[in-house]
């Protein structure tokens, strides 16, 4: 497999928090409630957000298709890869698929990816402020620039 394009461990001092949401299935609502999923993760074709575009110590709130905001967790260590084969895919669904949680079917339909974002959770909590996060039209990540809350 290849080498981890990208590896952060940068202090989350030196940078501005940055704020994140995800969309992600309906299904993972009570496995990231529960602690049970503790990582995100997104594989690509293309080189797509978050990769690059994420860092330590910033804040991912979680949204499901078609819902509203529930959660939110604090991101502790990122794994990006660039290149992967197929068989680089597999080994990955082996190593994580244990705190990624995703389906059989997710990881068929993923096997020709090239980038993957890997993204290990802590701390998650309901959401009882919660940003508002514009309809996305496919797109299943974005990264929140504006600081205002809905109550």
């Amino acid at each position: 497999m290849s080498s981890p394009a990208a590896s952060h461990s940068v202090s989350a001092l030196r940078f501005p928090r940055r704020r994140h949401a995800a969309i992600v299935n309906a299904r993972h609502i009570d496995l990231l409630r529960s602690g049970v999923k503790t990582i995100e993760m997104r594989l690509y074709r293309h080189r797509r957000l978050p990769y690059n575009r994420i860092r330590v110590g910033d804040v991912v709130f979680f949204k499901p298709v078609g819902g509203r905001v529930f959660g939110s967790a604090n991101v502790v260590r990122i794994r990006q890869y660039d290149n992967l084969t197929p068989d680089d895919v597999r080994r990955i669904r082996r190593r994580y698929n244990h705190a990624v949680c995703a389906e059989p079917e997710y990881w068929a339909e993923r096997l020709q990816a090239r980038f993957a974002v890997l993204i290990w959770l802590d701390g998650f909590c309901n959401a009882r402020r919660a940003p508002s996060v514009p309809r996305q039209y496919g797109s299943g990540w974005l990264i929140l620039r504006s600081p205002a809350f809905r109550e």
